[in-house]
């Protein structure tokens, strides 16, 4: 994303929101959109809790920005990814290469396990990259696999939008 270049080329704490907006907004989109297929569109409640991560997308960054409370920015981030595990188990999938789901879940959870050691990786690399860093290029990947799925899959001749 932009923001989160810009972020990278000039890191500072009035740029720092740059780098976390576009990352709420697409975790929060993702759940959403995971629900939506998994849950089924037309369950009641559905659009109101689409509705309502959207809206916490939006909100998570800059609370933190202007409350200096990074809460809800983590709990956005790392629910995030909880909320869609337990949605792609507990559902039957109605498109085929599901695995893929997980295999972008994988990406993204390593990705998060490297930031969490950010500084050890500095270290390591005798201060040449972070895990910060290293976390953007697996995330990027997990992206890669999720429009992977998106571009192979095929309705599940279960599923209703199946069509012989």
């Amino acid at each position: 994303a932009i923001g989160q270049s810009i972020y990278h080329i000039y890191p500072g704490p009035s740029t720092l929101i740059l780098d976390r907006f576009p990352e709420c907004t697409v975790f929060t989109a993702a759940v959403a959109a995971i629900m939506r297929e998994y849950v089924g569109s037309d369950t009641p409640g559905v659009d109101l809790v689409t509705m309502g991560l959207l809206m916490l997308g939006i909100l998570s960054p800059l609370m933190s920005e202007c409350f200096d409370d990074l809460r809800l920015f983590l709990i956005v981030t790392y629910y995030s990814l909880y909320a869609i595990i337990v949605i792609v188990v507990i559902f039957d999938p109605v498109y085929t290469h599901w695995p893929l789901v997980f295999m972008g879940i994988g990406w993204y959870t390593f990705g998060k396990l490297l930031y969490l050691c950010d500084r050890e990786i500095y270290r390591m690399t005798c201060n040449t990259i972070s895990g910060h860093s290293i976390m953007h290029c697996f995330n990027g990947m997990s992206s890669v696999s999720v429009a992977l799925w998106l571009y192979v899959r095929q309705p599940l001749p279960s599923n209703p939008l199946y069509h012989a």
